[in-house]
């Protein structure tokens, strides 16, 4: 039989029991999403709850924000336990458009500059150059 498929983005594994996932705006998705229409849900209060249920084994994956979880991964605290696995880490859908600034209301054109500024920092690969120059574990 062929191999089984890579596991949907946004997941780490040990092994199967039940995936957390901590507090968020996608935190009430409930048992059944597109992501992973067969996991079944068990909230956590916090990332570092949940994170700790991977590492022990209490948990298959944690579904989270990558960013977060590359500085986890790559960190002391997760002692090699895991790896980043899948694709996109940055969904939108569930953890909103990313880094943002916040600009006063009466400065719109100060805020349609820095919004491009930023489309074109992510769009020529520099914002992806900064994260790795710093950051060990790449999301991308």
């Amino acid at each position: 039989p062929p191999p089984p498929p890579p596991p949907p983005p946004f997941f780490f594994p040990p092994p199967p029991r039940q995936r957390p996932t901590p507090p968020g705006p996608w935190g009430g998705l409930g048992d059944y999403h597109h992501v992973l229409p067969k996991a079944e849900a068990k909230p956590f209060s916090d990332l570092a709850s949940a994170e700790g249920a991977v590492k022990r084994g209490e948990a298959d994956y944690v579904f989270a924000d990558g960013l977060g979880l590359a500085l986890w991964v790559g960190g002391l605290e997760a002692g090699n336990c895991c790896a980043l696995t899948g694709g996109d880490y940055l969904e939108n859908r569930y953890f909103g458009e990313g880094i943002g600034l916040i600009t006063r209301q009466e400065d719109a054109a100060l805020s349609r500059a820095l919004d491009d500024a930023l489309q074109r920092v992510w769009d020529d690969g520099k914002y992806t150059e900064l994260y790795l120059r710093f950051f060990p574990v790449s999301p991308f």
